[in-house]
């Protein structure tokens, strides 16, 4: 990909027939347990469509798929993340490699892979155009990529974009106190949001425009961010029941997008 196109500005023009053909039916959900139900949908992905090669993008720590899902599943499984210490935390057994994807400087030494995924990254990314199209090198011709990520106009994502590292964490500590206790005092990643949207036409457009059809599109919406506000989480789930009966592709909360590499 030519590199005056790797950068920021949006895919212009409206949306024309190829990208609406691409356009898949989203499914809506209401947010449970989110980390399960994306990881179903990996191993759901990698069964069907006989995958033989996974790279985990971003994985670090906390690798998506568990070794036990890995020996199931019979494959070669690599986790790439940027930084070597957050990947000397990864339990042992994993394959990985130092490579930060998003820079233009992303190398796998010529390897292509059936499947790429990630969790909670695609927030963190300053230049998603430059993300997928490294995604991209990485899959074989028709390979897949699997995404989760938060999606704008989310509030509690909306404040973490807007506040300052300290403010955000202060803001993080009074909603979810239990999760960063377990969490403990991990260091706040900037948190950019581009491209994190639910399905809509913009959405589908960037993808296409990447050289990617999108395959499935799961959306969750509503989160427990307001437990500690009883009034509050009532009445956000109200509306989030609402969406379900009345999905709105600009309204979600989390978003599974399953792209295909197109050749």
């Amino acid at each position: 990909m030519a590199q005056e196109r790797l950068t920021n500005a949006e895919p212009r023009g409206p949306v024309g027939s190829a990208e609406l053909q691409n356009s898949v039916t989203p499914r809506y959900v209401l947010t449970a347990d989110r980390d399960p139900m994306f990881v179903d949908l990996v191993i759901h992905i990698a069964k069907e469509r006989g995958v033989r090669s996974v790279c985990d993008i971003g994985g670090g720590a906390n690798p998506l798929l568990s070794l036990d899902d890995i020996n199931r599943l019979g494959v070669r499984y690599l986790v790439v993340d940027a930084s070597a210490e957050q990947l000397g935390k990864s339990p042992a057994g994993y394959e990985t490699r130092t490579a930060e994807v998003g820079t233009g400087t992303f190398e796998l030494q010529g390897e292509q892979f059936d499947l790429a995924v990630s969790r909670f990254v695609a927030e963190h990314v300053a230049n998603p155009a430059s993300f997928h199209a490294d995604v991209r090198a990485a899959l074989r011709p028709g390979g897949r990529a699997a995404h989760f990520f938060p999606t704008l106009p989310g509030l509690p994502f909306v404040a973490n974009r807007l506040l300052r590292g300290r403010e955000s964490r202060r803001l993080l500590n009074i909603l979810t106190p239990e999760v960063r206790a377990q969490e403990g005092p991990l260091g706040k990643f900037p948190a950019f949001y581009r491209w994190c949207e639910g399905p809509t036409h913009r959405q589908y457009r960037r993808f296409a425009s990447a050289g990617f059809a999108v395959e499935d599109y799961l959306v969750q919406v509503g989160h427990d961010y307001y437990q500690r506000f009883p009034s509050i989480q009532r009445a956000s789930d109200t509306v989030s029941r609402q969406l379900i009966r009345r999905p709105w592709p600009g309204l979600s909360t989390y978003a599974a997008v399953v792209l295909r590499r197109v050749p």
